[in-house]
């Protein structure tokens, strides 16, 4: 079911929207190595340490898209959600 947007979408962009909306899983090459990490942001969250969210939350990130070969992306971990 797509957004209320998609009517707004060009046609070039609602065949990008598509195709991206038929991927039901990704395979993340050797998963389980990222383990320690997600336990690491579990422990930080209940810290409530920001720093060491951020740290990693970015070797995460950084861990997932070297694995998926995607460009990289920046982590920036606020003190409050933001109001949309």
């Amino acid at each position: 079911m797509p957004f209320r947007y998609y009517s707004r979408l060009t046609a070039s962009q609602k065949r990008v929207y598509d195709k991206s909306d038929e991927v039901t899983s990704v395979v993340i090459p050797k998963a389980s190595e990222l383990y320690p990490v997600v336990h690491a942001i579990e422990a930080a969250l209940f810290r409530e340490d920001k720093g060491e969210i951020e740290i990693f939350c970015q070797k995460l990130v950084s861990s997932l898209t070297a694995r998926l070969k995607t460009p990289p992306v920046r982590i920036k971990v606020l003190a409050v959600r933001p109001q949309i």
